[in-house]
């Protein structure tokens, strides 16, 4: 019995989670965590709701933060790949210089 509730529960919270984002994670499971420690340390419901909110404030503010610097990041090597190739296909496709030509003399050919 105890493995259905531990299945149901694991489904239950990917569902929950599925939609958000690393913020709103990051504050459910900060949420949690605070909750949890403000119940050991304090062993009352103000401090277990204290540490909750904490927790939410937190986890929210750190996920925040980080993903930012992924996304940062990421659009970084975006724009360095970008223009290393910009500069490879300019190379590629820049006319070659040429070397000036002298006119050849006209010789007159027609039969007489």
């Amino acid at each position: 019995m105890s493995i259905k509730k531990g299945l149901i529960l694991t489904v239950g919270l990917a569902l929950l989670f599925g939609g958000c984002t690393p913020a709103q994670r990051g504050a459910a499971v900060g949420g949690g965590i605070g909750a949890a420690a403000g119940q050991i340390i304090g062993g009352n419901t103000k401090s277990t709701l204290l540490g909750g909110a904490l927790g939410a404030l937190g986890g929210a503010i750190i996920n925040d933060h980080v993903d930012n610097q992924k996304q940062q990041a990421s659009q970084e090597g975006y724009n360095q790949g970008y223009n290393q190739g910009a500069t490879q296909a300019q190379q590629q496709t820049a006319p070659q210089p040429t070397q000036p030509q002298t006119p050849q003399p006209y010789y007159n050919t027609a039969p007489r």
